[in-house]
């Protein structure tokens, strides 16, 4: 049999636009009558599942640590490019003392260039190590010769509330109740499918033009299914390029609340 209905493969959508579909989905089922459809209990259970998805979703969006943690890392992003570019630049100072102090300084940055590369975790763990050699006596002098004490403690600084921060949002995150967005999107999609099939078996049994409301509905999600496969299209163009640009990720901005407390950030 020849379906009717246009095929959309929900697991590629982000969380978002997942969520976007099924609101638009039951909006239309709401419009044309699950009842009049055929597809009440079927649709009632794919509406319970979808509240997982949202409150999974709802877990991941409401941080309010969040936005200022991606804020802040890209201030120490900047703080380490620029101590790694000023020590480089001094290397050719006319003074040998001030040569020979960024040129130690800068055996030391070009261990840890990849440092803004890195996820969280991982970065705030190798901050830790240089500023661990920033803090040795030989260093300190040269930073001190070269005028960089008040920028190593600025870098300083910001790590330290990074930490913090960091903490807070590990804390808020596991005091919530623990939703699985991977396991709720399962969830969703195979009552989503088993809907479908009930569908397609009302449409086989009583031919699609059976009433009003069914013909309707079944125009109108082949409309959106098909509006929401060319916004697929898209995001896989995007995460392509994502890819293939390397962004950093936050390991704790995906898909899961983790569900135990994570390891520490520092060693």
């Amino acid at each position: 049999m020849i379906s009717n209905l246009v095929r959309l493969n929900i697991r590629s959508l982000s969380n978002e636009v997942f969520v976007r579909f099924f609101t638009d989905l039951f909006a239309y089922i709401d419009k044309f009558g699950a009842g009049a459809i055929g597809i009440k209990q079927t649709s009632d259970d794919l509406r319970d599942s979808f509240q997982k998805v949202v409150a999974a979703l709802d877990l991941v969006r409401k941080s309010e640590y969040t936005k200022k943690l991606k804020e802040m890392d890209k201030f120490r992003d900047k703080l380490v490019k620029s101590l790694t570019l000023t020590v480089k630049s001094r290397t050719d100072d006319p003074d040998p003392a001030k040569k020979d102090a960024a040129l130690g300084l800068e055996i030391l940055f070009d261990h840890y260039w990849s440092i803004p590369k890195r996820a969280y975790d991982k970065e705030t763990s190798a901050i830790a190590d240089l500023l661990r050699e920033l803090a040795n006596p030989v260093a300190v002098a040269r930073i001190a010769l070269l005028n960089l004490t008040g920028l190593v403690a600025d870098f300083k600084d910001i790590n330290d509330k990074f930490v913090e921060m960091a903490y807070k949002r590990y804390d808020e995150i596991n005091s919530r109740p623990k939703v699985s967005m991977r396991e709720a999107r399962e969830e969703v999609k195979e009552k989503y499918d088993l809907m479908l099939y009930r569908l397609e078996g009302v449409i086989a049994l009583n031919g699609i033009d059976f009433s009003e409301e069914l013909s309707g509905f079944v125009s109108e999600y082949n409309v959106i299914a098909t509006h929401y496969k060319n916004i697929l299209a898209i995001e896989k163009g995007r995460r392509r390029a994502a890819k293939a640009n390397s962004d950093k990720e936050d390991p704790n901005n995906g898909e899961d609340t983790p569900e135990t407390t994570p390891e520490p950030l520092t060693k």
